[in-house]
């Protein structure tokens, strides 16, 4: 039963760490200029 929350909390961290990466992408990308 608490699968789903596993799976959940998975996701979340998941699409938290997409974004934060493509924010230190366009923050070098700003350094590097």
């Amino acid at each position: 039963t608490s699968s789903p929350v596993i799976f959940q909390v998975a996701n979340f961290i998941m699409i938290n760490l997409s974004t934060l990466l493509s924010i230190l992408k366009i923050s070098f990308s700003y350094l590097s200029l």
